[in-house]
């Protein structure tokens, strides 16, 4: 390891630039740019001191260069913080449809690229972008770049506050999107304005006319979906339960635009060009093209972090080859990962980011050590070998991460990769050629159809994967410090697989018994955590109540997808029994009771007061049909604290706050507070 890092500068770098990238998270936008620059001029002025008059210090030196990459991180990520501007009324202001209008259910989405708010002083630029929706009737001849002049408030992404819930408002403000809402159709117009030349715009265009021609090249939908998220990087017609084929196969890596796909261009075009190599101005010649058509693809497929890192591998490959210098892979690897975290430092936080760096490291350390495990003298099953080899080396590195994120393992990814990436290496080949006999339809429908046949292949093999209820280890949760430990066991037994001896191999041993204690401790927590959960779902009620490894729903029928709010919790925590109070046990009483005192709640959904005596509880849940007035219904049922879940209107909870502040009953309102969670 000390001599990887040693014979790799780039890599030297990248670590405390890393370091100075993850520090800058923690401030934000409040590291000041002014004491930044302080700190680069001082450092600077010690710098010259010391490469010009004292060299002897060559330890200050390297001290000196981490320092400053350090700062550098620290300081791109302040810079590159948006701090997205609240508004507490409707203002007006410009837009720029960025992508392709999405139809859903009741509406049109769009995303918008916000441009400028018009005041009566002038105008004032806006950051950031928008997801808006727009009536369907008035809205549905929009298009990509299209000008809309607004009125609307922008109100800010935020999550909704449920225990486990994937964090949309992050997600999205690394996409640089920090605003959501609705505009009626008074409140928009289309401007005859003449778009400006925009790349981006200009390169989704060119994706949806290529989409358009594998249509009328003749390949079906679900093909369709595989082959234009294969070439194109276009996942949006991917359906879920093929995407989910994919997933359990293990080969979603597939279908993301990576080095396999750039590595294909590149010999097609290497081979192409090779007649240039017989002279020097013809080897630059060859440089220039390929570097060209390697951006080109990369640009067009939409740039995603797996691409971009292909993308400038294979650069530093082509300028070494140039150059007549040796490709130094660790090298390459570092400076990709420099340039698109210089160019974003968010991406850090990005699972494509992390997933596509991971694997390319797990190929390059592991596969020469897994591919020595097995000799195979003969040709064709040495090949094979190799093919398992690489998709065992990547799984090796990328495994632990995968589980913390998605929560399964696909059992059967070495006969997936096996079978399936000798056909997707194929689809891109007929990729070329597609684009080649564009221009003669005849010959492009044949193509078509070739690529329809092997894509459907595709699709049957991952639904048939799908099928088998053992192919996948789903519902596997592991922590933040057994994602650490993961990886920790992974280094060590792979330096005591290089150096066998009985202090590295001790080294192994503690560290997976560290692991076990981290599982026992649990399955601890899970067997004693006892929770009362009260969801901020879409305006229906929900309620959790957990005990042990049991738990109980109640009125989930009237939610379609109850699993969006309740799966994280039951892969957190090893769920697996269920009882359910719906709606229908409400319409016999005026309420419902769970659990004995203490820790009784009481669920009130009708607009009249009960005729009993007082009852006790700790938790009472209102729902829509509780009534206005508030203080006779607590008459009635005593209670610590009361809850107003995601079917309650907002005027309706503003009226009972203004009962209850005179009070010493706690009130919570799941709708601006989030989810309630409880635990005894």
């Amino acid at each position: 390891m000390q001599d990887i890092i040693r014979n790799n500068p780039f890599l030297r770098l990248l670590i405390p630039f890393l370091a100075g990238i993850l520090l800058g998270f923690c401030f934000n936008s409040s590291f000041d740019e002014v004491t930044t620059y302080i700190i680069y001029v001082l450092i600077g002025i010690l710098g010259f001191t010391l490469l010009f008059a004292i060299n002897r210090f060559i330890w200050l030196q390297d001290l000196l260069i981490i320092s400053i990459f350090f700062l550098f991180g620290v300081s791109r990520t302040a810079d590159t913080y948006v701090e997205p501007q609240q508004y507490e009324d409707k203002v007006v202001f410009s837009a720029q449809i960025s992508d392709y209008p999405d139809s859903t259910k009741n509406s049109l989405k769009l995303e918008l690229d916000l441009g400028w708010q018009i005041t009566d002083s002038g105008r004032q630029e806006m950051r950031g972008n928008a997801f808006v929706y727009l009536s369907r009737e008035d809205s549905i001849s929009l298009d990509l770049g299209d000008y809309l002049l607004l009125k609307a408030k922008p109100d800010l992404i935020a999550n909704q506050g449920n225990p486990g819930e994937f964090d949309f408002s992050g997600w999205a403000a690394s996409k640089g999107f920090f605003y959501q809402f609705y505009v009626n159709d008074e409140n928009w117009v289309r401007l005859n304005k003449t778009p400006e030349f925009n790349l981006s715009i200009y390169l989704k265009k060119l994706r949806r006319q290529i989409f358009n021609y594998y249509r009328k090249s003749g390949i079906s939908d679900k093909q369709l979906a595989v082959f234009s998220a294969l070439t194109l990087g276009d996942k949006s017609m991917l359906e879920h339960d093929l995407r989910q084929g994919y997933v359990a196969a293990g080969l979603m890596h597939v279908l993301a635009v990576s080095g396999l796909h750039v590595g294909i261009i590149y010999l097609v075009i290497s081979h192409l060009l090779k007649p240039l190599s017989k002279t020097q101005w013809g080897k630059i010649l060859r440089f220039i093209i390929s570097v060209f058509v390697l951006w080109g693809y990369a640009m067009f497929t939409g740039m995603s972090p797996s691409v971009s890192r292909a993308a400038t591998m294979f650069t530093v490959f082509v300028i070494g080859d140039l150059l007549g210098r040796r490709y130094a892979v660790y090298n390459s690897i570092a400076l990709a990962a420099f340039i698109l975290l210089f160019n974003n430092p968010l991406l850090i936080a990005s699972v494509g980011f992390q997933m596509s760096f991971l694997a390319v490291i797990g190929i390059v350390g592991f596969y020469p050590i897994v591919y020595r495990w097995i000799y195979i003298p003969w040709k064709t099953l040495d090949k094979i070998w190799q093919l398992m080899a690489v998709s065992i080396a990547a799984q090796i590195i990328t495994t632990p991460l995968s589980l913390y994120y998605f929560h399964q393992f696909p059992l059967l990814f070495l006969l997936s990769n096996l079978l399936m990436v000798p056909l997707a290496t194929l689809l891109m080949y007929l990729f070329v050629l597609l684009l080649v006999f564009m221009p003669f339809p005849f010959i492009a429908l044949r193509i078509g159809q070739v690529v329809d046949f092997f894509a459907s292949l595709m699709n049957a093999f991952t639904g048939w994967i799908k099928a088998l209820d053992w192919s996948t280890v789903s519902s596997v949760y592991i922590s933040d410090i057994q994602l650490v430990l993961l990886y920790l066991l992974v280094a060590v037994s792979t330096y005591w697989g290089i150096r066998t001896n009985y202090r590295n191999l001790k080294k192994v041993f503690i560290v997976l018994f560290l692991f076990v204690i981290t599982v026992f401790w649990q399955n601890f927590i899970r067997t004693n955590n006892h929770s009362f959960i009260v969801f901020n779902t879409f305006g229906e009620p929900l309620t959790m109540q957990i005990s042990g490894q049991n738990y109980q729903l109640y009125n989930p029928d009237s939610i379609e997808n109850t699993t969006w709010f309740t799966d994280p919790l039951k892969v957190k925590f090893g769920l697996n029994q269920s009882e359910t109070r719906n709606a229908e046990l409400v319409n016999s009483s005026p309420y419902v009771v769970w659990g004995k005192m203490p820790n009784r709640a009481i669920f009130f959904d009708a607009d009249l007061y009960p005729e009993h005596e007082k009852i006790k509880c700790k938790w009472l849940v209102l729902s829509s049909g509780s009534p206005f007035k508030l203080l006779p219904l607590l008459e009635k049922i005593e209670a610590v604290k009361v809850i107003a879940d995601a079917s309650v209107s907002q005027f309706k909870v503003e009226k009972w706050q203004e009962q209850l502040k005179d009070s010493n009953i706690d009130f919570h309102n799941v709708k601006s507070e989030g989810a309630f969670v409880a635990k005894w």
